[in-house]
């Protein structure tokens, strides 16, 4: 098969936007869709903050309910299917399981999200990364002007209200792609980047070419 469509997830801090600027050193003319970036523009819109509210005297923001949790993937999916190219598009997206057991951003949920014929055409790349380090990096995050940044703060509130853990075995059994996992544990800047290195040439030989 080949692919058209790279979805980079994990929970929140795992290490996605890493993971993506090393996969644009291969790739450099690449269409980049982003969860975080849809649901910005989401709460953009969402001027009376209907679905979204600011509980940390404004730094970062805590989502309310599943509105723009979904509508972020259902408008990705949108472009990719509207726009598609010649150029490979990456997709960063995260999922997870938390506290808020009312809002669910599982990962089996998402499966019913994403467009069969989309499906068909990806390959996953999912980062595994314990609670304590990605705790640890979101705090390294800038916590001003999130919405310049493509990696930004996430909220404490949000990280355990979404983010603890995730399911994502489960949606590996019912994906009809190829899926792969990083691990992102007790491992420095470069020697992920040579893991991330190392994934891509097997993506490429398999499924690019």
């Amino acid at each position: 098969m080949k692919v058209s469509y790279i979805w980079i997830t994990g929970t929140s801090a795992a290490g996605k936007t890493f993971v993506i600027s090393e996969l644009e050193k291969h790739i450099p003319n690449n269409d980049l869709y982003s969860d975080a970036k849809e649901i910005l523009y989401l709460n953009e819109l969402d001027r009376k903050h209907g679905h979204h509210i600011h509980p940390d005297n404004g730094e970062g923001f805590l989502l309310i309910d599943s509105t723009h949790f979904d509508k972020a993937v259902k408008n990705i999916c949108k472009k990719l299917i509207k726009g598609r190219s010649k150029k490979l598009a990456f997709i960063e997206l995260a999922r997870g399981i938390g506290d808020n057991k009312k809002i669910d951003v599982s990962y089996i949920k998402l499966i019913d999200l994403i467009p069969r014929k989309v499906l068909e055409e990806s390959c996953f790349i999912y980062i595994k990364s314990n609670w304590k380090q990605r705790l640890s990096r979101n705090l390294n995050r800038n916590k001003s002007n999130y919405l310049a940044n493509r990696s930004f703060y996430v909220p404490d509130t949000a990280m355990k209200a979404f983010f603890r853990t995730d399911d994502f075995p489960k949606l590996q059994k019912l994906l009809p792609c190829p899926v792969f996992v990083l691990e992102n544990n007790n491992v420095s800047a470069n020697g992920f980047a040579k893991k991330v290195s190392k994934l891509f040439k097997v993506i490429e030989n398999e499924y690019l070419l």
